[in-house]
């Protein structure tokens, strides 16, 4: 009987010490899903945002640095004000059944939400900004746009766009994770 005992006492030992893994295991699930769904969101964010900039290159990219729908930025001076609740902003579905949505608080910064049914898989804020493009090889000649001369045809060629993506939207902005992904961009001839 003493035996039996010792051998239970082993048995829930190890099944106590493999359940305490699951929190664990749980919790790196929900994070590579979550990297996963943010990857995806901002590829196919970026195809919506390249077909409207070559679309509409002067509205959204314009010739300045601050001028146009997207404008520019550095990581360093923060990119919205991360005090402001944008959970409480009136969102619109900005393409039909995309899951992008824009809110009144600039044309650069929007909601993306992925749905399965009426589950909710993953809740993100996009920023987007531009940057020029600084140097250029075009058949095998290098254009310099930090070169003085050449600065003021930074946005006549192409741009650099930028997207941040941070989630979960449930955290304040300076406790979500955040990634920067970025795709140049070619003004069409």
């Amino acid at each position: 009987m003493v035996e039996i005992a010792l051998a239970i006492a082993v048995v829930g030992i190890g099944v106590t010490g493999v359940m305490s893994l699951f929190p664990i295991g749980f919790n790196a699930l929900r994070d590579a899903m979550a990297e996963s769904y943010s990857a995806d969101t901002v590829e196919e964010f970026m195809g919506y945002v390249s077909m409207a900039v070559k679309n509409d290159w002067a509205n959204y990219i314009s010739t300045a640095d601050n001028a146009g729908k997207f404008k520019s930025y550095s990581l360093a001076s923060g990119l919205y004000d991360a005090d402001t609740n944008h959970e409480t902003q009136a969102w619109v579905e900005a393409y039909p059944n995309g899951g992008i949505y824009t809110t009144s608080l600039g044309d650069d910064i929007f909601g993306i939400w992925q749905k399965t049914g009426s589950y909710t898989d993953f809740q993100a804020h996009v920023k987007i900004w531009k940057g020029p493009i600084t140097k250029l090889n075009i058949a095998g000649r290098t254009i310099d746009f930090s070169d003085p001369d050449m600065s003021a045809l930074r946005y006549e060629l192409g741009t650099t766009i930028y997207a941040e993506i941070s989630w979960p939207l449930v955290k304040p902005y300076s406790k979500r994770e955040k990634r920067v992904y970025y795709k140049e961009l070619f003004k069409p001839q």
